[in-house]
C-alpha cells in the first residue's frame, strides 16, 4: 500500500490495480446478491462476524465473546474458521470437540487454536472452503449455530446474519482500495451489513458520521479493546494445552506488570499495538522484537529472545495469545513469560443496546433468506 510520499507513477499504477480490483470484487457482490451466484446454505443457521480493511479489527476476541454469550444462553455452537497458514485448511478438519484440542498450529492455524482454548465446549472446525468445514461441523456436532470468522467477503456461503467490525480509529484505512489502501471492498457494500461494531473506540479519536452520512439505518456499537495479562509463565515452564486453557481461564491482574522492564517480542498485523497495551497496563518496554504475522518462531530466535531479554535488563519477556499459542508443546521458554491477550469490551452506553440486538436477532433470523 502506497504512502503520502509515494512516487506518482507508482500511484497511478496503484490506482489502476485498485480500480481493477474494485470493479471484480463489486461484480462478484453482485452476482451473488442476484442469484447468478448460488450461494451454498448450511443445515445450521450462520452468524459471520467480519471487517472490510486488512488487517486486525478484533474479530477473534469478537468471535470469543460470541461463542461463549451463545453457549451461556444454551445454544449449541460451532466455530468456523479459514485456518490460516494451516495445513488442514486444504481440506476441512476439526480442531476441537469443544472438550479436547485435536490439532496444533501448525496444522489447524494459530487463531483457531486460540478461539479453541478461550471458549471451553465450543467445537472449533477450520476450511478454506466454509462450506465443507459447517458440512463436517454439521455432521459431528449438529449445532444450532454456526459463527464465521472473517466472513463477510465469504459469498459463497449463506449466512443468516453479517456483522462487521471498524476500527475506531481508522474505519476505512485511507479510503482507498486495495492494493492502494486497505479497503477490501468498496464502502457501499456495507449496505447489505445486519450491524456494525466499532472497535478501539475512543470518544477523542472516532467517529460514526459516515453511517449516517451513508444513510443506513443498521445498528452500530462501539467497544474498546481491553488488554489483559493473561498470566506468567515460569521459566522452563512447559506451554502445553492444559497450562495454556489455564492461563485463559485465570488472567492475572492488570497490576502484575506496573513498573516491571518489559521485552516485547510478537508477529502480529500491528506490533506496535502490543506496546501500547504494555504501557496501559503499567509496564515498561525496554526491546521489543518484531516478527511477521503469524510468524512460526524457532528455537535459536527463542533462544535469541531469552540473550536480548538479559542483555537489556528485562524482567521478563512478554508476547500475544496468538504467538504463545503457536509453541504450545514445542518449547520451554528460558525465562519468565508474560502471555498478553485483548478482550473485547462494550461500551457502557452501548451495553443493554447490543444485548437487545442480539437476543432479537437470534430470533428472527430464523427461516430468514440473506440478502
Amino acid at each position: 500500500m502506497a504512502g503520502k510520499d509515494a512516487d506518482p507513477v507508482l500511484e497511478w499504477g496503484l490506482g489502476l490495480l485498485a480500480e481493477g480490483y474494485g470493479a471484480m470484487v463489486a461484480l462478484r457482490r453482485h452476482l451473488y446478491a442476484t442469484g447468478r451466484l448460488m450461494r451454498y446454505r448450511l443445515p445450521s443457521r450462520v452468524l459471520s462476524v467480519g471487517n472490510i480493511t486488512v488487517g486486525g479489527t478484533g474479530k477473534t476476541p469478537m468471535i470469543v465473546m460470541l461463542a461463549r454469550k451463545l453457549t451461556h444462553l444454551g445454544l449449541r455452537v460451532v466455530v468456523l474458521s479459514r485456518g490460516y497458514g494451516g495445513s488442514a485448511s486444504r481440506t476441512g478438519a476439526v480442531v476441537s470437540d469443544g472438550e479436547r484440542l485435536l490439532a496444533d498450529a501448525a496444522r489447524a492455524g494459530d487463531e483457531p487454536i486460540l478461539i479453541a482454548l478461550s471458549c471451553p465446549g465450543v467445537p472449533v472446525v477450520v476450511g478454506r472452503r466454509r462450506s465443507v468445514a459447517g458440512n463436517i461441523a454439521w455432521e459431528r456436532f449438529r449445532p444450532e449455530w454456526m459463527l464465521l470468522d472473517d466472513g463477510f467477503q465469504h459469498l459463497a456461503l449463506h449466512r443468516d446474519v453479517d456483522m462487521v467490525l471498524l476500527d475506531g480509529e481508522r474505519p476505512f484505512g485511507n479510503g482507498r482500495l486495495l492494493p492502494r489502501g486497505a479497503l477490501r471492498e468498496p464502502i457501499d457494500a456495507l449496505r447489505v451489513a445486519d450491524a456494525f461494531v466499532m472497535t478501539r473506540w475512543e470518544e477523542e479519536n472516532a467517529s460514526n458520521t459516515w453511517h449516517s452520512v451513508m444513510g443506513l439505518q443498521q445498528p452500530i456499537f462501539r467497544s474498546r479493546h481491553v488488554p489483559v495479562l493473561r498470566c506468567v509463565v515460569g521459566a522452563s515452564t512447559s506451554m502445553d494445552a492444559d497450562m495454556f486453557i489455564n492461563c485463559m481461564q485465570h488472567s492475572t491482574s492488570d497490576t502484575s506488570l506496573a513498573g516491571r522492564r518489559v521485552l516485547r517480542f510478537s508477529g502480529i498485523a500491528d506490533n506496535s499495538r502490543v506496546d501500547r497495551s504494555i504501557d496501559a497496563l503499567g509496564g515498561r518496554v525496554v526491546h521489543a522484537m518484531d516478527f511477521p504475522d503469524h510468524h512460526d518462531f524457532t528455537v535459536d530466535q527463542l533462544n535469541d529472545i531469552v540473550r536480548e531479554a538479559d542483555r537489556h535488563g528485562a524482567d521478563l519477556a512478554v508476547t500475544t495469545e496468538k504467538d504463545a499459542v503457536r509453541m504450545i508443546g514445542r518449547f520451554r521458554f528460558g525465562r519468565p513469560l508474560g502471555i498478553l491477550g485483548v478482550d473485547i469490551e462494550m461500551a457502557a452506553s452501548d451495553r443493554a443496546g447490543f444485548e437487545t440486538w442480539l437476543m432479537q436477532t437470534l430470533g428472527r433470523s430464523i427461516g430468514r433468506t440473506h440478502r
